[in-house]
Order: C-alpha cells, then sequence, then structure tokens
C-alpha cells in the first residue's frame, strides 16, 4: 500500500517544442507556385512568412522583405519565368 508520504512523482517534461524562427517564403511576379509551395509548410505545420502577406506599414518594399528575412532562419526563394524580354 502506497501512503501519502511514498508517493512519487513523475519528473516534469517540458510540454513545448524549442522555437524556430519560420522559413522566409518569396516568389517573383507568379504567385501560382508561392500558393503551391505554401501549403507544404502549412500541412505540417512549419512556421513560414511571406512578404505578400505582411503588411507594409509605410516601408519600401525591400525594407519590407529585408525586415521579412531577418525574422527568419532559413529561406525558400522561387524563380519562374515570369516575362519575356526581346532584344532592343
Amino acid at each position: 500500500m502506497i501512503t501519502s508520504k511514498d508517493h512519487v512523482t513523475a519528473p516534469q517534461i517540458a510540454t513545448s517544442a524549442p522555437r524556430t524562427k519560420p522559413i522566409f517564403v518569396d516568389h517573383a511576379k507568379n504567385k501560382a507556385p508561392l500558393q503551391k509551395l505554401q501549403g507544404m509548410p502549412t500541412t505540417f505545420q512549419i512556421a513560414h512568412k511571406a512578404t505578400i502577406e505582411e503588411a507594409n506599414l509605410g516601408r519600401p518594399i525591400s525594407q519590407k522583405v529585408k525586415d521579412c528575412i531577418d525574422q527568419c532562419g532559413s529561406a525558400i526563394l522561387i524563380f519562374t519565368r515570369d516575362e519575356k524580354f526581346f532584344g532592343a
């Protein structure tokens, strides 16, 4: 028989995973590949940021992108053939 003084408590286990920085996801003019790619981190509950989803807050686009990159730990950049250029 176990009495209250014999009660053994289990060691405390951390319930939250270590916090990691989100993945920066950026695109060219064609947004379709971005929409396809964003489904993957969402499905696996991986934190990610895309500049298109961030408010400008009166910042130039270049500053907005830099601020977003600074908050992230890695990046996925999507390069597509968005435009056709012809000789001048």
